[in-house]
């Protein structure tokens, strides 16, 4: 026993395969977004202190700006302190 849906779906894959009906697909694009916008300002003001602080930080899901969040700068930073301390007790 099948039910009414899966022999519906033989049907449609016999046709198909025989060449009876071809598949087509059908896609719509939204162009009305505000990320697809042309940026006023292509960088900022001073683009080497921006790319310094980006690597170093990033934006939260609250927008909130948090600082020191990477990986890779709390492996530096806690590296970083062992040194230092090493450094300032020896």
């Amino acid at each position: 026993m099948f039910s009414a849906k899966d022999e519906k779906q033989r049907i449609i894959a016999y046709e198909i395969t025989q060449g009876i009906i071809k598949p087509e697909l059908k896609l719509k694009i939204s162009m009305n977004n505000s990320a697809l916008e042309r940026k006023k300002i292509v960088s900022s003001s001073d683009p080497e202190t921006y790319r310094v602080a980006v690597r170093m930080s990033s934006f939260g899901k609250d927008g909130w700006y948090y600082l020191m969040t990477s990986s890779n700068v709390s492996r530096f930073g806690m590296s970083l302190m062992v040194f230092l301390f090493y450094y300032n007790v020896g």
